[in-house]
């Protein structure tokens, strides 16, 4: 060997210098320095000369690595015989002794730039759009990763017969003869199969997963999908838990509730707990369905949590119960379910439930709390929280009078999407996952039955039903003895629950199947089920992990006994055979005496061992000792990590949530919003458990580089950190339920502390760690300090993007932003109340030492304190490289062995390990006050008693039992677990070991030896027991047809002569037991960590052992287990009075002995025993001493911090925050450059901007989807384009103005276009003026004047046109005639307020033209108004707009009088309007405000007495007869659907609305019209009216979905015929609408020849008409219409074109917003300056036309000379609007441009009220709020029926199952009982 060192010293050598090695010696001295090939594994040359190969440093430390081998192999004791086989045992390579230099190790050193982008880049690569990709498995219907299963063509599976049905069902859909899941069958017949399925068909075995095993569950049916809780209740058998929900509101600290935010303002947690069947036993009786309601109140309590203003008596539509649901699924069940064959349908406990409403027996016991602070600790997150992000505000004007009508912005269609109906509830579960209420009996039976080590096991489980009322096992059929479904009488428990999910009663858990299938196992295949049906259903989920659980604890019973006992009963125990034990289990399960007496001795003996049960606190705890053990191996650990990954955020949730998002190509501007993605992850635990367990894989194994392969095999390679030897983590649930990771880790040649110790006194390896924490733990964005960081705009969202990517060019620098950024939105920690501040003598302190203590850099001291550059003190410690992974927020933290920093290690061993004992939802059994009194009665009083037992059964389990997530129990069933472990641990009970100890050495017993350190740091023992004198217990197992105790020691003691060298630590780690199985025969062959196999070897025990058939397997090579030290920890070396205790545990541990007393010799002490077996100890068991040691450091490191208060370094710094650090910090700055001439290109990147790209997206999907179905062609054919329109003369806009000025003069009575091309009023201009004032001087107040009515007054009516009436038309019109004909009589009759509603094509505009025609008859036309919500509701029915009518302003001001704060020209015209009416009738009134109802009964009020108040005090003047028409079904008022007349709003309503819903309550007349006379599609009629309530059934469905498009089913039109070439598309979003109409008059002008004309805005700057500056220009191209009064940028036009009009240009002429026709020709600008025209014959125009001449559908009553009747001109409209600039000053923009749009699309708005006679509809998911049944029915209602429809995509279902509003289903209630009073 000195020729070695003089190699190391000399720094050369050759291969002769290894010749003296082994090859096992030659790669442990490698690892962690070189990676070793395959070939240099196998073969030493291969070997030798990779070491030669290395450079000189490498080689270097190889070498010093032997040499201590070498050193250490000499001091080894020899052993006696010579020839005895020797056993190399592998051990772990030595680490620097403390002599070397720790600086030279590979400890804390930096890894290269490119390894830390290559670990980047691993990671994105391993979140990438193919490593996530999955598909369903034909086979088994399980989802599957791509990469994991095979694409078979039908034809080719292996083994088909395997596939066919084991049981055939009438429902089966098989192919070629297989049974396969229908969904995973591609439209080219082939599917994939995942790789177990494959396995097994490859076998020719049937696959146990299969759905032909009987796994087949079907698909579930429509009537019982659209199922809400309470409804899904109503339907089961069996009851299995009780459900908590707590409402609070989204926003933290909101103030109110409104019903009209009752979905998008709240969220909440649904608690699932376990139900006491015996206070609902009595009123079940297994036969009659549904159960009596009451139930509901027993299984079901609601709470709202917030301060004040409670919504009044409603709940979430997800409470509803719908007596005709419930009935459909019981009728289905019953057809089709055999467990429901025999069931009684009761009529009368159907007439017990609403007929659609929220039951009593939920309204009336629900709760609510003001209890705010409790909510929020139960809301507590590491995660900070934002909101979506700001959406800017422009501020929108009106040109002058005469150019934009007064009244046009009343009519505008929202842009905002709806919020989703949706309420995201996190699922939480009350679990006894310690299965304490298992009763000790059925532990017992399962003990004597677990001790049969040696038979094989079965999962049977004897578990009786006592007072239960499920049986949660397996059903045994007496005839047979095979598992089935149990039949009606005794369902399966899973079958008879859960209906939902086995509809067909098929497919349970545990029935007969060919091949069994674990519960476990099939719990997992339900996760997986591809339509996720499973993973949705909480309350299945945490129904099967209690019941798992249970298994698992009885699993785990064991019989366990003291060994002084078992000696005392050695005789009469050890003649028991394991038929005596199997015999005792079978009499406890009956509950009779044992037959044999000696059992009753173990019956006393018996225990579950919970700390193996995942999930269990015990089980938590234990985790401790492991971090202990691997310590005493790995020397202590150095990082303490916690990562927090931001499910709600990261688009890879969302991936596998299933939304479709490209994750190679992200576009954070496309997807979901943020709102859609809480709602996804709320609703799919199983995703957020999935996304977080991927996630952490992948961080540990690209990221740190460390991966623990099948059986604890761990590959390393360099990652960020440099090499990681191990790690110990512990999951764990936050306030919202997301899970997040404490990890404890070791990097790769860690000290020990003594060694650190003394490394700490060198700078330079200070300065290595320096170098170390400036690379991987950062505190600061830069040099800004506190009020910087604190100025920079948090970016919203942020987390919702993907990793810088380190192979981009530009990734330096973007990654450097992005840092900067995520620091800012999430690592930036502010204290709040709520949040973290604790009061610590009178001062509030912050739990997590927040203010941190600053820094100008990095810094290590000599004792071990250290800390990161931090200028601010609210910015938590972060890790680049894992910063820009996660994108979520995490903190890291060195573990250094100084003094000061010991206490940490105990500290982050005791919190990663902390019990789970926070409840989410304990403030929502806290409640006492009901939010609801309803009327007292006994019914009432039985319903809250009954809802105060559950909430005290609630409350007691919660107390005593675990509250897990949806997510954590995902993981534990699963799999995933809740810990991250890279070692295998094995159990060493010490507790056992120092009990022999003590007794063979009594004296040691006399001291006192040490303090109870296990109740210190939570070390359990395994069978939860303590004591520290006590003698410990021994596990009782049948080993060789024996009773016999486990014994540790002597196993140790009889090892083979071959193990002999070993320690007792050595001996458990390296080696194990088995049993059965010859050495010599023994040929098995293992894995190592490095891919190569293994040919184990086996020693076989002494003779003497009594154990001949078991010997001891030699664990391969590399293998790398740990010791869990199973009791209290070991005596302290530093501690005078336990000396000898402490010398003599070392040498029983690391001492090679045969016997205890062997350990010394008689007549010396266990001290100096120890001290000269330590002079000869090789390091490793010095650093073993030294680790062991360390644990008690740590404990008095901690009690020192406890007896100090607490305080970390540093102390708690007050650090001065500005005031004003949310406002701008920076100076205003103007960009010079932008004054230069902008290019095309960066008005087109701008013009995009102003459209979202999500809206972008969806439409371009939509264009897809119509080019596939054959409407546009992506090759339009060619086309000889027309002559380019010409130019008018400046003359003719002269007269093109006159024009203008006539249509908008028209009026309905008196047509002055008729007379005259000019405004009489415009040739006086002081008519007006002296008009105006006498108007005002004079007012004389309207007074209602009769006729002298001749005796024939009737006569004047034609009854002959009143005989196409309906009954219910006729009733409606004979009521309103006989109102008038008394009017004209001087009856003075009662004022009628009368409300006639009915479906679109009922016949209410036939009805209001009647009237008309009756008043135009009687001659007094001019009597009568009409108005309507919208310009185009308006003009259908000849009339204004409820705004013009009354001149309503946009914005009312005050609450005073608003009539006398309008331009006389206003007020003229509202008086001219309304003297003299005896009538109004007001179209569309569903989209009327209860304001503006109140406004028009103002303005009547005010026309006809002059009193403003008289619109208050009486309704309509009590005048004037009220006729309001509508369908309350069609779309709700604008932004306001709260506003609807049919919403009740009493506490948040202002006073005009609180008027307005008085007023609306008067209309007591009413006349619903039935009768459907637009459509004669009687199936399609019925579909509407189901749609209407949301009672769409399945037969609906099948209907509408034959209608989509892509359907296989579709009757796909020839849309290049006449009837379809031209369709119509309606759709919800602007953005589709948009691209479909450009598409379209792409079409239009390839097929025509017609020219498409790109007509560009005018815009100026509003009060000089100067030309818009060029650097405003990108600002204004960039607003939305919505900002610009409603005039777009660009407007595409072409002669021949469909277009609509999109504004009240001049609605008494029928030229109002949504106004339909045709372009008949077009005149261009005079001062265009014509420069060609593209070569697809587009003409970029520069200025808007002079004209266009337009044809409306409706001929209009105006005409004007020189033009053709029913042609109306329409100029370009002005309007303006302002705009923020650049250099943040406030700008007026006047915009000319046309009110016109193509009209080959609109918006489901637009539609309403139109017939279209062909029509497509776009009812798929929009990308950003979402869809109501409004829209639906809307939409769906335009058409005639089936034949003229179509629609483009698929939809979601609920919006044909859900009533679109709970006022209005209250309402039609209402409504309904009015009609039937209505009379004549």
């Amino acid at each position: 060997m000195d020729e070695a060192a003089d190699a190391i010293l000399s720094g050369t050598f050759d291969a002769s210098v290894l010749s003296s090695y082994t090859m096992t010696e030659i790669k442990d001295a490698c690892s962690g320095v070189v990676e070793l090939s395959r070939a240099a594994q196998r073969k030493r040359e291969d070997l030798v000369n990779t070491v030669l190969s290395q450079d000189g440093s490498s080689r270097s430390r190889i070498l010093q690595r032997l040499q201590r081998s070498s050193e250490s192999r000499k001091r080894k004791r020899p052993i006696s015989d010579r020839n005895e086989r020797r056993i190399r045992i592998h051990q772990p390579p030595e680490s620097i002794m403390p002599e070397d230099i720790v600086e030279q190790t590979s400890f804390m050193s930096l890894p290269s730039r490119s390894t830390v982008e290559a670990a980047i880049a691993g990671f994105i690569d391993r979140t990438g759009n193919d490593a996530l990709k999955v598909v369903p498995c034909g086979a088994c219907a399980r989802e599957t990763d791509v990469a994991g299963a095979r694409l078979y063509d039908l034809d080719d599976i292996p083994s088909p017969h395997s596939l066919a049905p084991a049981q055939p069902h009438p429902s089966h859909s098989l192919s070629r003869g297989m049974l396969l899941y229908e969904q995973a069958i591609s439209n080219t017949n082939d599917t994939y199969i995942c790789s177990e399925c494959e396995r097994k068909l490859l076998a020719g075995v049937r696959p146990p997963l299969s759905l032909s095993n009987n796994m087949w569950i079907g698909d579930t049916p429509h009537e019982l999908s659209v199922l809400t809780l309470p409804e899904r209740i109503l339907i089961a058998l069996y009851f299995p838990a009780a459900y908590i929900v707590k409402l609070f509101p989204k926003v933290e600290g909101a103030q109110f509730w409104d019903k009209a935010t009752m979905h998008s303002g709240i969220q909440g947690n649904v608690s699932t707990y376990p139900l006491d069947h015996s206070e609902i036993a009595s009123m079940i009786d297994g036969k009659t369905m549904p159960p009596p309601i009451a139930i509901l109140s027993a299984v079901i309590g609601v709470t709202f949590i917030g301060r004040k203003n409670l919504p009044e008596k409603t709940l979430p539509d997800m409470f509803l119960v719908r007596r005709d649901r419930v009935l459909r699924a019981l009728v289905w069940l019953k057809n089709h379910n055999p467990l429901y064959r025999n069931i009684l349908i009761s009529d009368e406990r159907l007439l017990e439930l609403p007929i659609n409403a929220v039951p009593n027996e939920i309204l009336a016991a629900t709760k609510y709390s003001s209890d705010v602070e409790a909510l929020e600790k139960e809301r507590e997150s590491y995660v900070p929280q934002y909101n979506e992000p700001d959406i800017p505000e422009y501020s929108v004007g009106v040109a002058p009078a005469g150019i934009v009508n007064e009244d046009e912005m009343a009519d505008v269609e929202p842009e905002e999407p709806f919020e989703p109906a949706v309420i995201p509830l996190t699922a939480n579960g009350i679990v006894d996952a310690g299965a304490d209420d298992v009763p000790d009996s059925d532990i017992a039976a399962h003990a004597f039955s677990n001790a049969n080590t040696e038979l094989p096991q079965r999962e049977s489980f004897h578990i009786r039903r006592g007072s239960a009322f499920i049986n949660e096992y397996a059903r045994i059929d007496p005839v047979t003895g095979q598992r089935y479904d149990g039949g009606p009488s005794n369902a399966n428990h899973m079958l008879g629950a859960f209906p939902v999910l086995f509809p067909y009663g098929v497919g349970g858990f545990e029935v007969g199947r060919p091949e069994a299938v674990p519960y476990e196992t099939h719990a997992r295949w339900a996760l997986l089920y591809w339509d996720k049906r499973f993973r949705k259903d909480l309350h299945f989920v945490f129904q099967v992990f209690g019941i798992i659980q249970k298994r698992r604890v009885c699993r785990s019973a064991s019989l366990q006994i003291k060994r002084s006992t078992f000696q005392a009963h050695e005789n009469e125990l050890r003649n028991l055979k394991p038929s005596d034990l199997l015999e005792a289990s079978r009499e406890e399960h009956r509950r009779v005496p044992f037959s044999n007496p000696a059992v009753q001795v173990l019956r006393t003996n018996l225990t579950a061992i919970r700390g193996r049960i995942p999930g269990t606190d015990e089980s938590r705890t234990s985790i401790r000792s492991k971090i202990w053990g691997s310590t005493v191996m790995h020397n202590p650990p150095n990082l303490w990590i916690t990562l927090n990954p931001p499910d709600t955020g990261d688009p890879i949730a969302q991936v596998m949530a299933g939304e479709e998002i490209d994750l190679d190509e992200f576009d954070s501007t496309i997807g979901p919003t943020a709102r859609e993605r809480a709602v996804n992850v709320a609703n799919d635990p199983y995703a957020s458990a999935r996304y977080f367990h991927t996630v952490i894989r992948v961080i540990l194994e690209e990221l740190f580089g460390i991966t623990v392969k099948h059986g604890h095999n761990i590959t390393r390679k360099e990652g960020i950190m440099g090499m990681v030897n191990g790690y110990v983590g512990t999951v764990e649930a936050q306030g919202r339920g997301s899970l997040h990771l404490h990890l404890i880790m070791w990097l790769r040649d860690s000290p020990t502390s003594k060694e650190m110790k003394t490394a700490l006194l060198s700078s330079a390896f200070r300065e290595k760690v320096r170098s170390f924490i400036h690379a991987n733990i950062r505190a600061d964005m830069g040099e800004a300090d506190t009020a910087a960081v604190l100025a920079v705009p948090v970016e919203k969202e942020i987390s919702y993007s993907r990793p810088v990517d380190p192979r981009r060019d530009d990734y330096a620098e973007r990654v450097q932003d992005k840092e900067r950024a995520l620091v800012r939105a999430l690592q930036v920690h502010q204290c709040s109340r709520k949040r973290c501040l604790q009061i610590v003598g009178n001062r509030p302190v912050c739990k997590r030492r927040a203010p941190f203590p600053l820094s100008s850099k990095e810094y290590i001291t000599t004792d071990g304190d250290w800390g990161p550059k931090r200028l601010c003190g609210a910015i938590n410690n972060f890790c680049p490289a894992i910063l820009n992974c996660l994108r979520g927020n995490h903190d890291v933290k060195l573990i250094m062995q100084g003094a000061e920093t010991k206490d940490i290690m105990w500290y982050v061993s005791t919190y990663a390990t902390k019990k789970q004992m926070i409840s989410f939802n304990a403030s929502a059994l806290l409640a006492k006050r009901l939010a609801y009194h309803l009327a007292e009665e006994k019914r009432m009083h039985d319903i809250l008693e009954a809802n105060k037992r559950l909430i005290q059964r609630c409350a007691n389990a919660l107390s005593r039992q675990q509250e897990f997530s949806g997510p954590e129990v995902i993981s534990h069933l699963m799999g995933w677990g809740d810990r991250y472990e890279s070692h295998f641990y094995v159990n060493i009970y010490w507790d056992s070991a120092m009990s022999a100890l003590k007794k063979q050495f009594p004296h040691l017993r006399r001291k006192r030896h040490l303090e109870n350190v296990a109740s210190e740091i939570g070390v359990e023992f395994e069978d939860g027991e303590a004591a520290a004198e006590e003698e410990p217990r021994e596990r009782i197992e049948i080993q060789d047809g024996e009773i016999k105790l486990r014994d540790q020691l002597k196993d140790y003691q009889y090892r083979g002569e071959a193990l002999a060298n070993s320690n007792l630590l050595d001996f458990f780690l390296n080696t194990y037991e088995r049993s059965g199985i010859e050495i010599q025969s023994d040929t098995s062959t293992e894995e190592t960590s490095t891919g190569s196999r293994w040919n184990s070897e086996r020693v076989p025990y002494l003779a003497a052992s009594g154990k001949e058939k078991r010997c001891r397997i030699i664990r391969r090579p590399g293998h790398e287990t740990m010791p869990n030290f199973i009791g209290q920890w070991f005596p302290r070396s530093d501690d005078p009075t336990v000396t000898e205790l402490y010398s003599a545990s070392m040498l029983m541990l690391l001492s090679p002995w045969r016997s205890l007393a062997s350990l010394k010799e008689r007549h010396e002490t266990f001290h100096s025993c120890f001290q000269r077996f330590l002079e000869t100890a090789p390091p490793r068991i010095q650093r073993i001493l030294d680790n062991i040691q360390y644990f008690h450091e740590c404990s008095d490191g901690a009690k020192r911090r406890a007896s100090e208060g607490g305080v970390t370094n540093g102390g708690l710094l007050d650090i001065h925050m500005p005031e004003d650090h949310d406002e701008e910090p920076f100076p205003d700055y103007v960009d010079d450059n932008l004054h230069t001439e902008i290019t095309e290109e960066d008005i087109e990147r701008s013009r995009l901007a102003a459209e979202p790209p999500r809206e972008r997206f969806f439409g371009a999907h939509a264009i897809s989807n119509a080019i596939d179905a054959g409407i546009f062609s992506t090759d339009q054919s060619y086309s000889v384009y027309k002559d380019i329109a010409s130019k008018a003369t400046f003359e003719e806009t002269k007269m093109f103005e006159d024009w203008t000025k006539t249509l908008k003069s028209v009026t309905r009575l008196g047509n002055l276009a008729a007379h005259s091309n000019t405004n009489p009023l415009e040739n006086n201009p002081t008519n007006m003026d002296s008009t105006e004032a006498h108007i005002s001087s004079t007012f004389q107040p309207s007074i209602t004047r009769t006729i002298s009515p001749p005796d024939d007054l009737e006569s004047r009516i034609s009854r002959e046109r009143l005989k196409i009436l309906n009954a219910d038309q006729r009733r409606a019109y004979d009521i309103i005639e006989k109102q008038i004909l008394a009017r004209l009589r001087g009856e003075h009759p009662k004022q009628l307020l009368m409300l006639i509603q009915g479906q679109g094509g009922t016949g209410k505009s036939l009805l209001i033209n009647t009237i008309t025609k009756t008043f135009s008859e009687l001659g007094i036309s001019h009597r009568l108004a009409k108005t309507a919500s919208s310009g185009v509701a308006a003009s259908l029915i000849g009339g204004e707009t409820s705004h013009g009518w009354a001149g309503i302003p946009i914005r009312p001001s005050g609450n005073g009088d608003w009539t006398e704060k309008g331009s006389k020209t206003s007020q003229a015209k509202r008086i001219q309007n309304i003297k003299d009416r005896m009538m109004l009738l007001h179209d569309e009134v569903s989209m009327t405000t209860k304001e503006i109802l109140c406004l028009l009964s103002q303005a009547v009020g005010k026309a006809f007495t002059g009193e403003f108040n008289a619109g208050a005090t009486k309704t309509f003047a009590d005048e004037l007869d009220v006729i309001l028409f509508g369908d309350f079904h069609q779309f709700p008022p604008v932004k306001n659907p709260g506003g609807a007349l049919y919403c009740d709003r009493p506490n948040t309503d202002k006073p005009r609305a609180l008027i307005g819903r008085e007023i609306y309550l008067q209309f007591e007349k009413v006349v619903i019209l039935k009768e459907q006379n637009r459509i004669r599609d009687p199936i399609w009629n019925r579909i509407l009216t189901h749609l209407r309530d949301g009672t769409c059934d399945a037969d609906d469905l099948r209907e509408v979905r034959k209608l989509v498009l892509t359907d296989k089913e579709c009757n796909k039109p020839d849309f290049d015929t006449s009837e379809w070439s031209d369709t119509i598309l309606v759709t919800s979003r602007h953005g589709v609408r948009s691209q479909w109409n450009s598409a379209a008059l792409v079409k239009h002008c390839s097929m025509s020849g017609q020219r498409r004309y790109i007509s560009q805005a005018e815009d100026t700057v509003g009060k000089t008409g100067e030309e818009l500056p060029c650097r405003h220009q990108l600002v204004v191209v960039g607003m939305t219409t919505k900002n610009t009064g409603n005039l777009a940028e660009r407007v595409d036009i072409a002669i021949g074109m469909k277009a609509m009009v999109l504004l009240n240009i001049a609605t008494e002429a029928d030229i109002a917003n949504g106004t339909r026709g045709v372009i008949v020709d077009i005149m261009l600008d005079p001062r265009e300056n014509m420069s060609g025209a593209g070569g697809d014959g587009t003409i970029h125009l520069q200025y808007p036309p002079a004209l266009i001449l337009f044809q409306p559908d409706i001929p209009p009553s105006v005409t004007f000379t020189g033009l053709p009747k029913g042609i109306i001109p329409i100029t370009p409209t002005e309007a303006t609007f302002q705009i923020t600039t650049l250099d943040k000053t406030r700008m007026q923009i006047r915009r000319r441009q046309l009110a016109i749009t193509p009209a080959y699309a609109f918006t489901d708005y637009k539609s309403q009220g139109q017939t279209i006679e062909r029509v497509i509809v776009d009812l798929a998911k929009p990308p950003t709020g979402e869809l109501t049944p409004f829209h639906a029915y809307v939409a769906l209602s335009r058409s005639r029926g089936r034949d003229t429809i179509r629609l483009l995509r698929n939809f979601d279902e609920k919006l044909f199952t859900t009533h679109p509003s709970e006022d209005l289903r209250l309402e039609d209630i209402r409504l309904e009982k009015l009609d039937r009073n209505t009379t004549v």
